[in-house]
């Protein structure tokens, strides 16, 4: 069994996550599909970084193809934790179908979305 299957062999999705600093932020970029069992490792990797209590986190979004509601409620729970420490969470370059998954949810109003990581990035 590798990491990337389960028991009987099937594939299971995978969240690539990356973390680096631009502009006086950090960006954690996500690649993959954000199911249930990948809330987990977003949710360590994010609370390390607010542990240091940045000004600004970007999430970029650009390559994600799903997520679940799992994943949706850990990026508010860390804007939450980061808003405590002063700092600010963004998102960035949502896929449309991303995008509106998080509409439907309410979620653009906690979480603010812009177009491109540059624009996240630009304060």
């Amino acid at each position: 069994m590798t990491p990337s299957t389960n028991l009987r062999g099937l594939a299971l999705a995978t969240l690539q996550i990356s973390v680096h600093e631009q502009n006086d932020a950090t960006v954690v970029k996500l690649v993959g599909e954000g199911l249930m069992g990948q809330a987990g490792p977003l949710a360590q990797t994010l609370d390390q970084i607010i542990a240091s209590a940045p000004r600004l986190i970007v999430i970029d979004m650009a390559e994600v193809t799903i997520v679940t509601s799992m994943v949706m409620g850990t990026l508010v729970k860390s804007r939450g934790d980061l808003r405590k420490r002063g700092g600010t969470l963004r998102l960035a370059a949502m896929p449309p179908d991303v995008q509106r998954v998080f509409e439907v949810a309410g979620l653009l109003q906690f979480l603010p979305c812009f177009d491109t990581l540059e624009q996240a990035l630009a304060t």
